[in-house]
């Protein structure tokens, strides 16, 4: 059973306050597969529904389509792996 969770990660730092760990590494999982860099991630846990909020840059170069299509797949595997995931992304370009 998941905990109440919170977790930061900004600029590759992560301050994790009770972070379910089955959570985490499942979150981690999928976004090595996103093909965006890592902003922000915020999770916390309201009854069975566990509420993840994920900032990713992706490369200003990028159609929205491309980047459209690369959150509805991230949202999908996130889904899979998370049961009653709430799923938040949202999309920086990447700096120069």
């Amino acid at each position: 059973m998941l905990c109440a969770m919170r977790q930061d990660v900004v600029g590759g730092r992560s301050c994790a306050s009770g972070l379910g760990v089955g959570t985490g590494a499942q979150v981690a999982n999928v976004l090595r597969s996103a093909h965006g860099e890592l902003a922000r991630v915020r999770s916390r846990r309201s009854g069975r529904v566990v509420f993840i909020d994920l900032a990713l840059r992706f490369d200003p170069g990028l159609s929205i389509a491309e980047v459209n299509r690369r959150i509805d797949a991230l949202k999908q595997s996130l889904s899979r792996e998370i049961e009653h995931a709430d799923i938040s992304i949202l999309a920086l370009a990447a700096p120069d």
